[in-house]
């Protein structure tokens, strides 16, 4: 029978702060881009991408929100708001009149927005049972009805 043990209760304590600091990073860095776009009076020309764009980003927050409470739903949501905020980024640098701002920019650049979610992904811990234990172990620790004992 595995007992938790204090090292995979730090462990997942440390997981879950890099989570948290990593996805808060993203959820500062998302808001601070809203923040310029609408209400810092940089943006003269409004275009329906920059809103589609906004949307996004405001998905993208709100599932960071959830990534870092720990829902594990919550990592599909983040993945598929920042693909679309990477597939969105690629039509405007490909699209038939690109900013002039992009000209310089490799079409390579927008796949770092895959590295944060990445690290967010492989350190969010796989389930609440202990690692390397079987499921005929986590079995052995169930409560026998019966009598009241833990077997």
């Amino acid at each position: 029978m595995i007992r938790p043990t204090i090292t995979n209760t730090l462990s997942v304590k440390i997981r879950r702060s890099i989570i948290a600091l990593l996805a808060g990073l993203l959820i500062i860095y998302h808001l601070n881009l809203m923040v310029e776009t609408y209400f810092s009076g940089g943006t003269t020309v409004s275009s329906p991408m920059m809103h589609v764009q906004s949307f996004i980003r405001v998905m993208i927050v709100c599932s960071l929100v959830l990534v870092a409470t720990g829902k594990r739903l919550a990592i599909w949501g983040m993945w598929f708001s920042i693909t679309a905020l990477v597939v969105t980024q690629y039509l405007v640098h490909f699209g038939p009149q690109p900013p002039e701002f992009l000209a310089s920019r490799s079409g390579l650049s927008y796949l770092r927005g895959f590295i944060i979610p990445t690290l967010i992904t492989v350190a969010f811990p796989l389930s609440n049972r202990n690692p390397g234990s079987s499921q005929a172990e986590t079995n052995m620790l169930t409560v026998d009805k019966r009598n009241g004992d833990r077997r």
